[in-house]
C-alpha cells in the first residue's frame, strides 16, 4: 500500500530480531548525493581497489566505477557508486561486500558530523532536511532528529559494532528460492537473529575472541557434527564447517588449538562442553586444511 513502506519495514524487522523499532528513515538516491555534499563529502579507507564493469546507468545501460585502496574522500555520486556496487572485482561482487561498504559510510557520515560540530547545530540539520525535501521520508519529528544529533555527539567509535548477517560457513542464513522462483536469503532458525542482535554489545569471554571453529566427525553416529555444531552456535562460536573425520573410530574427543592459546575462553568452554582433550600439537596436513579455523574439534564417543 502506497506511502506505508516505512512502517512495514519497521514491522518486518521487530519480528525478525525481536526488536522494538522506533523510527525508520528513508532517502533516495538524489537525496542520498544531495546529503553527502551538503555535509561536504566523506573519507573512506578502502581496504582493497576493486572494479564494477556492471555499475547501472540511465536508460538499463551499465557504466565501469573503479576504487583505489586506502583512505579516499568522496563525494554525493561516488559514495552512491561505493554503497551501490554489487559486481566489483577482488572480492567486493557481491551482497555482503557491499553491506560491509555501507556499514563504513554510515560510521564516516558520523565522523564527518563528528569533525564539523556546525553541521550538528539545529539550524544547519533544519537547512538539510527543507534541501532534502521529497527525497527523504521519516516517523522523526524535525526536533526528535535535533534531538538524535546531539545524543549522537556522545557516542564513542568504540563503542559501536559493525556486523553483516550472511550465508558463509558457521553464518546464520541460508540460499533459497521462493515460490516465484526469486532468489532469498532465509534465517537458519528463529532464534538466531534475536540472540545476535541481543547479545550485540557483549564483549566478555567468547563474544570478544569470536571464535571459527571447525568440527569433525570422529564416531559412527550419522549427523552427530551437525548436533554438536547447533550446540556450539548456541554459545556464540561460529562453526565454519561440520564434517566427517578421515575415521570414525575415535573413542575420546580432541581439540586441536590452532590459536596457541590466544583464545583461552574459547578453550575452555569447548573443554568443557564437550568434555574434550587439548591437543600439545597440530598436524601439519590439518593445519593446511583448516587454515580459516581458530579451533579443529574432532568429536570422540566421549562427547
Amino acid at each position: 500500500r502506497e506511502n506505508l513502506g516505512g512502517e512495514y519495514m519497521k514491522q518486518v524487522i521487530e519480528e525478525m530480531f525481536d526488536l522494538p523499532i522506533h523510527y525508520f528513515i528513508r532517502i533516495d538516491f538524489n537525496g542520498f548525493i544531495e546529503f553527502i555534499d551538503a555535509i561536504s563529502g566523506i573519507d573512506v579507507e578502502v581496504e582493497r581497489a576493486f572494479t564494477d564493469y556492471q555499475f547501472p546507468a540511465p536508460n538499463y545501460k551499465t557504466q565501469t566505477v573503479s576504487f583505489t585502496e586506502g583512505l579516499q574522500h568522496f563525494d554525493g555520486l561516488t559514495t552512491l557508486q561505493f554503497a551501490r556496487s554489487r559486481h566489483g572485482t577482488n572480492g567486493e561482487g557481491s551482497d555482503f561486500a557491499r553491506a560491509r561498504r555501507q556499514q563504513k559510510i554510515i560510521l564516516a557520515v558520523k565522523d564527518q558530523l563528528m569533525e564539523k560540530k556546525t553541521l550538528l547545530r539545529p539550524a544547519k540539520i533544519k537547512r538539510i532536511l527543507s534541501a532534502l525535501g521529497d527525497t527523504l521520508e521519516t516517523d522523526m519529528e524535525p526536533w526528535e532528529i535535533i534531538k538524535f544529533a546531539d545524543i549522537l555527539k556522545t557516542v564513542s567509535a568504540d563503542t559501536i559494532i559493525e556486523k553483516v548477517l550472511d550465508d558463509a560457513p558457521g553464518g546464520p542464513l541460508y540460499q533459497g528460492f521462493g515460490a516465484d522462483g526469486a532468489f532469498l536469503l532465509i534465517p537458519k532458525d528463529k532464534e538466531t537473529l534475536p540472540r545476535i542482535a541481543r547479545d550485540i554489545f557483549e564483549t566478555d569471554g567468547i563474544y570478544a575472541e569470536n571464535p571459527r571453529v571447525v568440527i569433525q566427525n570422529g564416531t559412527a553416529v550419522p549427523g552427530f557434527a551437525k548436533t554438536i555444531q547447533e550446540k556450539l552456535e548456541e554459545l556464540g562460536l561460529s562453526v565454519l564447517r561440520a564434517e566427517n573425520a578421515e575415521k570414525q573410530s575415535y573413542t575420546q574427543t580432541v581439540i586441536f588449538d590452532l590459536t596457541h592459546g590466544l583464545k583461552p575462553q574459547t578453550r575452555a568452554i569447548l573443554e568443557q562442553t564437550l568434555h574434550g582433550n587439548v591437543s600439545p600439537y597440530v598436524p601439519v596436513d590439518l593445519w593446511q586444511k583448516a587454515q580459516d579455523a581458530d579451533f579443529v574439534i574432532i568429536l570422540g564417543g566421549n562427547t
